[in-house]
Parts: C-alpha cells; sequence; structure tokens
C-alpha cells in the first residue's frame, strides 16, 4: 500500500471552521483511506508532545485508541457516513489515531469536540439529539449533513433524528456558529425564540439567551432569511446583523465595522464590547469563564464599556476591565469574583 501525508495546515484550517466543502471531502478522505494512517499517527505524535512539552514521553498509541473507541464509532454517524463492510473493521488503529488528533486540536483550541449527545424521546415517540454545554464550555460538532456548529457556553442546540431525512431544523437556546454544507433537499433552519433563521448558503452567528430579550443573528459569509414566526424581517448579507427585541417585537440592522472579531469571535478566544453596559460584560464572562461575579454597588453595572479581550485569561480579563472603569475587582475564590 502506497502511504499519503495529510495536509496539517489543511487540518488546522479545518477547526478554524474554515473549509469549504471539497476540502471537507479531503478531511474526510483522510479518516476513511488507511493509506493516510502512518501520516496521522506520526502528527498525532507530534501533537501530543508539543502539548506535553518537550520531555514528554511517547504517547501510548494502543491505550489512545482504546480511549477514543467510542467516539470513533460515533464519528461515522456523525459524518454521515454508510456502514463500513463487514470485512472492514471500524477498529482499525488509524480511525483512533484520526480521532485522536481531531479531539486533540480541538482542545488545544479551547473547544471541545463532542460527539456523544444526549438522545432521548417525546411523548410522540420523536427521538431528540441534545447538545448542552455548561458555563465555561465551548464544543464544537458536525451534523449528520456536515454542516459544522460552533457552540457557545451555557448553551443549548437540539434536532430529532430525522434531520437529513425529512427536516433540517434547529432549535437553539444561547450562542452558536454555524458553517453550513450546501445542497440537500430541505432548507436548513434554526429556530431562536420567535424567530427563524433560513440560511442561503452562508455562514451565520445566533445569539439569544433566555434572561435576555434580544436575539442577535449575524452574517459572516453568503446570506440568510429571518423570520419572526410566518413574517418575514429581513435577508441579511455579509457582515450584517439583526437584532430583535422579543418584548416590543422591533427589529433594527446594521452593518458591522470587523467581521474577525465580532462574528463568532469566541469561537477563537475573542470577545468584544461595544458601548456594552457592565452588567452585561459580567453576563458574557460569566458564561464563558464560568464564574459568579457579584457586583458590590449595584449602580456600577450600568456603566458602559467598549473593549476586546483576545483570548484573554480570567485574571487578564478583569484586570483589562477594572484599568478601563477604575473599578476594584477582587477574587473572593476560583470561581466568584466581587465588582467594587
Amino acid at each position: 500500500m502506497q502511504h499519503k501525508s495529510v495536509d496539517t495546515a489543511l487540518l488546522r484550517q479545518y477547526f478554524e471552521g474554515k473549509c469549504n466543502r471539497e476540502q471537507l471531502k479531503t478531511i474526510r478522505q483522510y479518516l476513511e483511506d488507511p493509506a493516510y494512517s502512518a501520516s496521522l499517527e506520526e502528527f498525532m505524535q507530534q501533537h501530543w508532545q508539543e502539548d506535553s512539552g518537550a520531555n514528554a514521553d511517547p504517547l501510548p498509541l494502543q491505550a489512545r485508541y482504546r480511549q477514543f473507541r467510542d467516539i470513533v464509532s460515533e464519528l461515522d454517524i456523525t459524518n454521515n457516513q454508510k456502514p463500513a463492510a463487514k470485512t472492514r473493521s471500524l477498529r482499525a488503529p488509524w480511525r483512533f489515531a484520526a480521532a485522536a488528533i481531531l479531539i486533540g486540536l480541538l482542545i488545544a483550541a479551547g473547544i471541545s469536540l463532542w460527539y456523544a449527545p444526549d438522545l432521548h424521546k417525546t411523548q410522540n415517540n420523536t427521538a431528540w439529539v441534545d447538545m448542552k454545554n455548561e458555563a465555561g464550555k465551548r464544543t464544537s460538532f458536525m451534523l449528520p449533513d456536515s454542516s459544522l456548529v460552533f457552540l457557545n457556553a451555557a448553551s443549548h442546540l437540539r434536532y430529532n433524528t430525522e434531520y437529513g431525512k425529512t427536516n433540517r431544523e434547529l432549535l437553539l437556546e444561547g450562542e452558536a456558529y454555524f458553517v453550513v454544507a450546501p445542497g440537500g433537499e430541505h432548507p436548513f433552519a434554526v429556530k431562536t425564540g420567535s424567530l427563524t433563521t433560513i440560511d442561503i448558503s452562508t455562514e451565520f452567528n445566533i445569539r439569544h439567551f433566555g434572561n435576555q430579550a434580544d436575539i442577535e443573528v449575524t452574517v459572516a459569509k453568503g446570506s440568510v432569511k429571518v423570520m419572526n414566526d410566518s413574517r418575514d424581517l429581513a435577508v441579511l448579507h455579509h457582515r450584517e446583523q439583526l437584532k430583535f427585541d422579543s418584548q416590543r417585537h422591533q427589529f433594527s440592522t446594521a452593518l458591522l465595522a470587523n467581521d474577525l472579531e465580532e462574528v463568532g469571535g469566541w469561537r477563537n478566544g475573542i470577545l468584544a464590547f461595544r458601548k456594552s453596559s457592565l452588567r452585561d460584560v459580567a453576563a458574557e464572562l460569566e458564561r464563558y469563564y464560568g464564574v459568579q461575579i457579584i457586583f458590590d454597588r449595584p449602580e456600577v453595572s450600568a456603566m458602559l464599556l467598549t473593549t476586546t479581550l483576545h483570548n484573554a485569561t480570567l485574571e487578564e480579563a478583569m484586570d483589562i476591565i477594572s484599568f478601563t472603569t477604575g473599578l476594584k475587582i477582587t477574587l473572593e475564590s476560583a470561581a466568584r469574583l466581587r465588582i467594587w
């Protein structure tokens, strides 16, 4: 068998959500073709040693293979693959190596790849897949139609098991960035509160947390149609954002100045705030870092803040906010801060 080499730059590009459909096919080929096994294993060893330090022991591949056995089994479902022939083993070592690489790269980026969704049935016997993130946790996964989803902290995405067959409909609470696979017999639609966002070959970000009135839809590439129940609101294009007030049932649109920071920037550790109240900033940081932030004086929570955090640690974020606002911030415990 002739050995082939993987494109490591392409693998990293994949986890930044920047691959087109043809590139995704190449990624899938790496996972399916045994000729790439040696290259995948070599890359995995190298990546493990980079993360663990120069003096780290070589990664015990067999142990890693066993660790990711269940993950790889789910990989076929997630990538919408057909079952392999009986003469071909799904437990082949190169498959585990591939899964380990994918998992490792996402963890290095601060985003986990989640292959074990919750599955339950409703009273009408419809089975649903639930993807949930707690505060401080962000995940990335591929839908059965090969669309890629980045799910933010404190967020919940669900779809039924007929997804890709009779529908491509998703229910979202929180925030997610979607890289939609083109084609398909059914429109890709995301329902958030009373809004439905329908993809027109694009990448977009949706944000709506239950304690906030606003629903935000922002387009990174292509265009989407946004509806309120059965009423068309707008068609959004690159860098355009729609804000819908779910209490007043009013909306506005705007053109963003910086799509890197403001359209799904949280995927890359970028948190951008533009004249945001300190109350909203604190709520975002609570979700992102998985901490509790308390205001000693409630009136200061109305202060407005404009800043951008780039892959900041919690301590760095607090230092920036303290310097910008002149407020004091104390760390009362590992998961509790006080602003005064």
